[in-house]
């Protein structure tokens, strides 16, 4: 059984902890919730800057063949992992598998395994849940986990059936905007909504506010990747002037949506909530509801 894990994705940390093997981890990335586990990496983009500018960093980065992560490396073999969680999803959200190998290989030697996971539909997700859960030798409860997380979705399907699918726009990227790739359009779908300029089981890719405003949404759910709800309102009057008076849900793009790992499910119940208007508490911290009747504030 796997006994030291070092996962470079909060997904995949999250994932651990859901698995009953949270107390494993003896690495984890800046963007990790652990605490007391031993940092890994860290970015060299202003994860605090606004999208543009945010976009702007990427790019140069992209443009200049720089990497966008730095794996510390005596830190991981002072981590000594036996276990090692990446990802090839996306080289701007986390660590990507070809910057953690060689230095593996290096510093660890070629016979610690790495697990690298590149899901793009639900689907996909949950077979990562089941994979590393058997890296790790708990592949029950890997089995149990999407059992309860398929049901959950069930449940959700069957509520949001009670009215008429609604169009959703919704916002992965706020400057260029973004629309929902990947397993986003199949979390609306269940929440009872079309995200409409969509791209299922593929990366979103940038557009035009006014190509948005084009699909004619019934509501906007802004999320962008990686933002919380108020470093997202801090820039939501650009959405407001391009969409007019449509209803307009905030949701922490940094803890849901965007992690393909145990909260998808309620990341399709805050959606839930927003496309059909329900009445239900909900954390500030997770989604912010704004009807055409109120101002933003």
């Amino acid at each position: 059984m796997t006994a030291r894990i070092a996962s470079l994705l909060p997904s995949a940390t999250e994932l651990c902890f859901a698995l009953g093997i949270g107390d494993r981890l003896v690495g984890v990335s800046h963007e990790c919730e652990a605490p007391g586990v031993p940092v890994l990496t860290r970015s060299f983009v202003d994860a605090r800057a606004t999208s543009a500018e945010i976009d702007a960093q990427v790019r140069a980065r992209v443009d200049a063949a720089q990497p966008m992560f730095l794996l510390d490396e005596d830190a991981l073999e002072a981590a000594a992992p036996d276990l090692i969680l990446t990802q090839d999803s996306c080289a701007v959200c986390a660590i990507p598998t070809r910057d953690v190998a060689g230095v593996v290989r290096d510093r660890l030697g070629a016979d610690v395994p790495i697990v690298s996971l590149a899901p793009r539909a639900l689907d996909d997700v949950f077979a990562s849940f089941v994979e590393v859960a058997r890296a790790a030798g708990v592949e029950a409860r890997g089995r149990a986990l999407v059992d309860g997380m398929r049901a959950g979705l069930d449940r959700i399907r069957a509520q949001s059936s009670a009215w008429a699918p609604k169009r959703v726009a919704f916002v992965e990227w706020l400057d260029p905007p973004m629309l929902a790739g990947h397993w986003t359009c199949e979390l609306i779908r269940a929440a009872g909504g079309e995200a409409v300029g969509g791209h299922p089981a593929a990366p979103t890719r940038p557009t035009d506010w006014a190509s948005v405003h084009a699909l004619a949404p019934e509501i906007a759910i802004v999320c962008p990747c990686g933002f919380t709800v108020s470093q997202t309102r801090r820039e939501l009057a650009v959405v407001r002037e391009a969409l007019g008076e449509i209803p307009i849900a905030v949701i922490d793009g940094n803890a849901f949506f965007h992690r393909p790992g145990p909260r998808l499910v309620h990341s399709a119940e805050l959606a839930m909530i927003a496309i059909g208007g329900l009445e239900r508490d909900v954390l500030a911290n997770e989604m912010l509801v704004f009807p055409s009747s109120w101002p933003l504030g």
